[in-house]
């Protein structure tokens, strides 16, 4: 992973945005460019090469370097979106050397394989993340005052050290034993009718230990992740697979179609149908739905198209 690339000595902000989308529907795409997408509320569905999630409020992932990528918001919820790209290099405006001399998690030199991870936000990214692109988007032409550029400069790095926080972590925080038993049983059984006391009984616990690690790892109850899973996989189906509503809402665990389309429309404001055959139309809340991308000496607004 680049942000702990030795040789990539500086960092720079190439674009940013905060939003809130109605329904949004963006093509896979590739840039050169890391990036930060945060849910500050509602929820969105990201789709990569590898898988396809559903993130909920207090959520975010990074997208390394090139790292292919879809964003979806669909009409039943609203999302609210903290966006940063940011290129890595030998040079640009933050010392990336400094800022690992003085964090122990950014001063590691092994490499993560991943180029995308998702998290939730159990520290404290969101505000300098949202402080960070207020002050940016109200200097458009990046004229800063001395003071207002060190601010910058001070909530960039906060970013980047919360964001080396939680890569690093990922490989410290030994995960449950109990719990990945967990989570192999669901994904293997997602088309089962799947109970919470059979989950506990195949991992060798208690329904309240496994509630437990649930909430504590995953911030989230069994049936909600279960839910999730179930929603995820069908999406990923209906997009890559020729397989009927029916033959989906099977593989994935519901008894009938109508549970599984009234659960999907539910959820996503539109029944799985007009999700395969992608009949609907894309409504912005706004016409000036963009993103601020960096030129040589101002932030240019730039149209997003889904």
């Amino acid at each position: 992973m680049s942000l702990f690339d030795q040789a990539k000595e500086m960092a720079t902000i190439t674009a940013f945005y905060a939003l809130t989308l109605n329904h949004f529907d963006m093509n896979t795409h590739n840039h050169e460019s890391c990036e930060i997408m945060y849910v500050k509320k509602g929820r969105c569905t990201v789709e990569t090469n590898s898988e396809l999630r559903i993130l909920h409020e207090g959520e975010f992932v990074f997208l390394d370097s090139h790292a292919s990528h879809r964003l979806f918001v669909d009409t039943k919820t609203p999302c609210s979106l903290l966006n940063l790209e940011f290129v890595l290099a030998s040079t640009g405006t933050i010392s990336l050397r400094e800022l690992r001399q003085k964090s122990t998690s950014l001063r590691q030199t092994e490499k993560l394989a991943n180029d995308i991870l998702f998290g939730y936000d159990n520290r404290n990214l969101k505000r300098p993340l949202e402080e960070l692109i207020h002050h940016l988007a109200k200097s458009p032409s990046q004229e800063y005052s001395s003071e207002k550029a060190f601010l910058i400069s001070l909530l960039f790095q906060q970013c980047l050290l919360e964001l080396g926080h939680f890569l690093y972590s990922k490989r410290q925080v030994p995960s449950s034993p109990y719990l990945n038993k967990a989570l192999s049983y669901i994904h293997g059984h997602l088309q089962e009718d799947l109970r919470i006391p059979t989950i506990a009984t195949h991992v060798g616990i208690n329904k309240s230990y496994l509630h437990l690690l649930f909430s504590q790892h995953l911030n989230e109850t069994i049936s909600s992740y279960i839910n999730r899973k179930r929603l995820e996989k069908a999406i990923f189906l209906l997009i890559n697979s020729e397989l009927s509503v029916t033959d989906i809402a099977f593989q994935v665990g519901y008894n009938s179609r109508q549970h599984f389309s009234t659960t999907f429309s539910r959820y996503f404001g539109k029944s799985p149908q007009d999700y395969k055959l992608k009949k609907y139309n894309i409504e912005h809340n706004s016409l000036n739905i963009g993103q601020y991308r960096k030129k040589s000496d101002y932030w240019e607004f730039i149209q997003m198209k889904d």
